[in-house]
């Protein structure tokens, strides 16, 4: 097992941007949990991210591809 992320190192509604063994991933925490995708559009197969550590909509309530 590995630490990729301290829960505490992302705030409740956001999202951050991880690199784990060559693979690009990124994290949210709703409800105090935090949960893992791959950052890969499935439609056009390029990264999420927008914006750096930026994954989510506006109200932070959806992953916005």
């Amino acid at each position: 097992m590995a630490i990729l992320i301290a829960a505490d190192d992302i705030g409740e509604g956001q999202s951050r941007g991880i690199e784990f063994g060559g693979r690009y991933l990124f994290a949210v925490k709703k409800a105090g949990r935090v949960h893992l995708y791959w950052n890969r559009c499935p439609h056009l197969g390029t990264p999420l991210d927008w914006e750096e550590h930026r994954f989510l909509d506006e109200a932070g309530a959806l992953i916005q591809c």
